[in-house]
């Protein structure tokens, strides 16, 4: 996969420099197809607050939201496999397209929440995409196992550049 990014930020460009997109292409290139591409779209607070209201009814700012395009799909025309490119399950998208979805990031709230925990804010955002990639994969995170397999798989993209993952 690669990440399209759109910037619509001025302060994120202190943290997404070209040599930190570079790395977080590394990243996600494992994830899904090599044809296929997600929108990275960098936002402020009050737009994620926006977008999570609108299409969660959760009123608060939050750090990543994810939005695929890829439907389950349980016949052979499955365009990727479970367990293949790090799908949570058999996922298809539609021929037309090569865009999988989008993950929106809110890194002056990561910033914020990364100062008041002591946390390095380039891993915290390294992880983010990661996370909101595998969530554009069908992974989710509601029941513990389901928590600690995206933990694991997350843990397995960072160690690509030598990150380690934040709360493991």
């Amino acid at each position: 996969m690669q990440l399209v990014v759109n910037n619509r930020t001025e302060t994120a460009s202190s943290w997404f420099d070209n040599g930190f997109i570079d790395e977080i292409q590394k990243l996600v290139a494992p994830i899904g197809l090599d044809v296929w591409s997600a929108g990275l779209i960098i936002v402020g607070d009050e737009e994620i607050q926006t977008i999570n209201r609108q299409f969660r009814s959760k009123d608060y700012v939050t750090d990543v939201l994810s939005f695929s395009h890829l439907v389950l799909c349980d016949i052979d025309i499955a365009t990727i496999k479970k367990g293949k490119g790090y799908a949570a399950d058999n996922l298809f998208l539609d021929q037309m397209e090569t865009q999988i979805g989008e993950i929106i990031i809110a890194p002056e709230f990561v910033s914020c929440r990364c100062k008041e925990n002591d946390w390095n804010i380039s891993d915290e955002l390294a992880m983010l995409v990661v996370h909101g990639a595998l969530h554009l994969m069908g992974w989710d995170h509601e029941e513990e196992s389901q928590k600690e397999k995206m933990r694991q798989l997350e843990s397995e993209l960072l160690a690509l550049t030598d990150r380690s993952h934040p709360l493991a």
